[in-house]
């Protein structure tokens, strides 16, 4: 009988559901209140998986990711990356 997969870790970037496992939260804060605000989640480099995501943080994005501003956050039990562009619409 074949192992079973593990279960997906879920957090929610804005109303889409996301793995961290594979992916995180892209957020663009717009500056403009007509514009929404929006949320996607995103495939994570493979330098954000395995043993990288807890050593390095958010340290391993590569250079040039979009979005400058990056956090590790941690909600019910899920850790997970968002990256968050200000003024974007």
């Amino acid at each position: 009988m074949p192992a079973a997969a593990p279960a997906p870790l879920v957090f929610a970037c804005g109303e889409e559901p996301c793995d961290a496992r594979t992916s995180y939260c892209e957020t663009i804060q717009t500056d403009y209140a007509p514009l929404p605000s929006t949320y996607t989640c995103k495939r994570l480099p493979a330098t954000c998986t395995g043993g990288a995501r807890k050593d390095a943080g958010c340290a391993c994005f590569p250079a040039g990711t979009r979005c400058d501003f990056c956090s590790r956050l941690e909600r019910g039990g899920v850790e997970y990356f968002q990256r968050t562009c200000i003024g974007g619409g």
